[in-house]
């Protein structure tokens, strides 16, 4: 549950917090934050399962996540590759309106 707490603590609450500041050009830009985020998802997905899977390189202790998972994968890090995918996408968008 620790994992949770971070990502709403550090992913979460800046995309709210940018939600709120630029809502309309957010906005505008939905389709391309959704299709950032579905790339995010499946690229992390295919080197998070051969990093734990293949090469034994990571695992997540079951006392830190909440217990969902698919493909060994908690639900934590999926919401992590949405989540920082959305943040870096809109930060991005935000930066060059203002170029």
């Amino acid at each position: 549950m620790v994992y949770l707490y971070w990502l709403a603590l550090f992913a979460l609450l800046p995309n709210l917090i940018l939600w709120l500041w630029q809502p309309r050009m957010l906005w505008h830009h939905r389709y391309i934050l959704i299709k950032i985020a579905v790339v995010a998802t499946l690229v992390a997905m295919v080197w998070d399962a051969l990093a734990i899977h293949v090469y034994g390189i990571w695992s997540f202790p079951q006392s830190s996540v909440v217990g969902w998972a698919l493909l060994d994968i908690p639900l934590e890090q999926y919401l992590f590759y949405i989540l920082v995918s959305w943040l870096v996408a809109k930060l991005t968008l935000i930066v060059r309106q203002y170029d």
